[in-house]
């Protein structure tokens, strides 16, 4: 949020001062008195310079030789900061101006350096700490907070640039870093392969030590088993495991019986759910009337594309008959006029005296011969133009057609093949949940033949068979769990009596350890080589990672767009409602790719670019409903400003415009230049005046 406002040779301002409060403040006045700059002179303060304007220069009082911009703001933890920016005219010889700026904290201790140009901080070091403080970045500014006049409505054709405000392009960037990553990875490991065969090599040496090992390890097993055969008979634990097993088994059947039914649950449903998505884009008997219209089309226009190659044909052999008529024409016509004219001409060939006046009347009467060939061949060229035209629409409509009916198949494939699927996955659900009612009872059954068995060893079982399932199912593990716990006291006493047995296998510990120092002697020998393929396989990994990283971010990318166009849809429609004195649209779309706005007007029924529909009026309205949406969408909008948001609006609806905007939740402060305020909506209101060649502040 800004508080003050500081300019100093800024434009038509000479040492101006203006304070902004939360909420709703008008910076109100005629035409072309400067309130513009304004908002002109907090994006400078902002970002060191501004956008439309060339240089810095330009922004300068004529015959100044510096302008300066203060601004003091609050950051989004609610400290308040002042920032100061400056420009001066260089010494002579140099063009360039010379540029400063100061950001300092405003304590209650007095203020304190955060950066400053003279202290060498550059100008992306405070750019990255007024985001940091602020949440704005240069495009978010210029597309979100800074909504120019007469500039609203560009947005509803596309704005790429939201890519950089919502991470696309960093994502993009990401993508590329990462590939190129991974190619570099691969090149470093292409004997990878060759590493590996030698491993193989030294795998089959070592599973001939790995037999001994193998046979050692079934002598000690027969040991061990020897000695669990004898904890079986001194080890109550033993006896009670044998007790509870059936009853631990049901209670793992049941589970299993439990989570396949709410597997198969949810499986139906979304099964049954896709099939109802599916049915919406139409019936296997819409479809299939479709299709069978689509035939019948196709074969009358079979038909007719037949009849115009026929006459295609036709028209094709006779011109070219015409033209060999021509060419032959032609060429007595040329042979004609080669023979000499004067007096006692002779013909070169046959030494035959030329007769003038024949020659003549026989060249204007094959000219007259050619010229109705000439318009002959004319009738047949538009002919063969039409003919063209006629089989290439008829191609066109047949290939849509195609496309169609492989659409239409595909579709009705689909459906049919989710009406099988859904039968099923409902016999399954059914059969699942009949099995876990069985899992249950089976469970209850062995609960009661155990409470039975467990009274006879003097135990008791703490669990009531008439509880919910749940319940039921909870009181038997806890009970389980007791049990183990009671019986774990007595099993000290049994220690000493398998102590002699513990010792043989300590004895096989031994001998098994001798055969490791063994093996261990060959895999030393294979020691390098598999440091080396260690990381190559660490290398085929990280760019292995790297793929997946970069179609990861390549497809974040994609979500991003989905995602924004998904939310920014239905709030800006929201928007539009609110801002608007009726709701005219029934529904509203943005393209993920280019951002541009499709609206369906309740008049019209069908979708339209939301740029082409009506008059401005309409297009301002949408447009500042979307940018505003955006706005929301970033979450970090610290401010708006709004120059002129009601440009181009009859005074009726400027007023109700007003009263809307001062209404919505968007930011906590909106800046708006107007020169039509309505003084019944509440808000601080700024004079700006023109005094002689300077504009001046009055505060209301």
């Amino acid at each position: 949020m800004i508080e003050r406002l500081r300019l100093r040779n800024f434009r038509r301002y000479n040492d101006a001062t203006l304070r902004f409060q939360p909420g709703l403040n008008f910076i109100q006045g005629l035409n072309n008195v400067g309130k513009t700059s304004l908002f002109y002179a907090i994006e400078y303060a902002l970002f060191g310079r501004v956008e439309n304007f060339k240089t810095i220069r330009s922004l300068m009082q004529p015959g100044k030789r510096s302008l300066g911009v203060e601004l003091v703001f609050v950051g989004r933890q609610g400290e308040r900061y002042l920032l100061q920016r400056v420009h001066m005219l260089p010494a002579k010889g140099r063009k360039t101006l010379d540029g400063h700026y100061t950001l300092k904290a405003l304590l209650d201790e007095g203020e304190q350096y955060v950066l400053a140009s003279d202290f060498g901080d550059t100008e992306d070091k405070l750019a990255l700490r007024l985001h940091e403080l602020t949440g704005l970045t240069r495009r978010f500014f210029s597309i979100a907070l800074h909504m120019r006049q007469g500039d609203i409505p560009s947005i509803l054709e596309g704005a790429r640039q939201l890519d950089i405000v919502l991470g696309v392009t960093a994502a993009s960037m990401a993508e590329d870093e990462l590939r190129q990553m991974a190619l570099e990875l691969e090149k470093e490991c292409a004997g990878l392969a060759v590493l590996k065969e030698r491993l193989r090599a030294f795998g089959n040496e070592l599973t001939q030590i790995g037999g001994q090992v193998q046979a050692l390890a079934t002598e000690r097993q027969a040991t061990a088993d020897k000695l669990a055969a004898l904890s079986a008979t001194a080890d109550s634990r033993q006896e009670l495991e044998r007790t509870l097993k059936p009853l631990v088994d049901a209670l793992a059947a049941y589970q299993k019986r439990s989570d396949e039914s709410a597997l198969h649950r949810r499986r139906l449903a979304d099964e049954q759910k896709r099939k109802e998505d599916a049915n919406r884009a139409g019936s296997k008997e819409e479809l299939e009337k479709e299709r069978v219209k689509l035939e019948s089309e196709a074969a009358a226009r079979t038909k007719s594309a037949k009849k115009l190659r026929g006459e295609l044909e036709e028209v094709d052999a006779e011109q070219r008959r015409l033209d060999q008529q021509r060419g032959d024409l032609a060429g007595r016509i040329e042979r004609r006029r080669s023979l000499p004219t004067g007096k006692g001409a002779k013909c070169e060939m046959c030494g035959q005296p030329i007769k003038a006046a024949q020659t003549a009347k026989e060249l204007e009467q094959w000219t007259d011969e050619q010229k109705q060939l000439d318009k002959a061949l004319a009738e047949f060229h538009t002919k063969q133009a039409k003919l063209r035209a006629a089989l290439d629409k008829d191609n066109l409509e047949e290939r849509k057609q195609l496309e169609r009916g492989a659409h239409l198949a595909k579709q009705l494939e689909v459906l049919t093949a989710l009406e099988t699927s859904v039968a099923l996955m409902q016999k399954a659900s059914e059969e699942a949940a009949a099995a876990e009612k069985e899992a249950l009872a089976a469970v209850k059954a062995e609960a009661k033949s155990t409470e039975a068995k467990l009274q006879k060893a003097s135990l008791e079982a703490r669990w009531n068979l008439e509880d919910e399932p749940a319940a039921l199912i909870a009181s038997i593990g806890e009970a389980i769990h007791t049990l183990r716990q009671t019986l774990a006291e007595r099993v000290g006493r049994q220690i000493a009596e398998r102590q002699s047995l513990t010792d043989l296998l300590a004895r096989f510990e031994k001998e098994a350890q001798a055969l490791g120092r063994r093996q261990a002697e060959l895999e030393r020998e294979q020691a390098t080589a598999q440091r080396e393929t260690h990381a190559q396989e660490a290398r085929a990994a990280r760019a292995a990672r790297f793929r997946r990283l970069s179609a990861g971010f390549k497809d974040l990318q994609v979500q991003i767009r989905s995602d924004a166009a998904t939310k920014l849809a239905p709030d800006t429609i929201a928007l539009h409602r609110q801002l608007s004195e009726r709701d005219e649209f029934e529904s509203l779309s943005i393209d993920p790719a280019s951002y541009a706005v499709q609206v369906v007007p309740r008049d019209l029924g069908q979708e339209v670019p939301a740029g082409l529909y009506e008059g401005g009026g309409h297009r301002l309205l949408l447009g500042l409903a979307f940018r505003l949406a955006v706005a929301r969408l970033v979450a970090h909008c610290p401010f708006l400003m709004l120059d002129e948001p009601t440009y181009g609006l009859d005074a009726a609806h400027r007023a109700a415009l007003m009263t809307r905007i001062a209404a919505q939740d968007v930011s906590r402060q909106i800046l708006l230049v107007t020169h039509h305020a309505k003084e019944d909506v509440t808000g601080h209101r700024i004079e700006v005046r023109r005094q002689d060649k300077e504009t001046v502040i009055a505060e209301a």
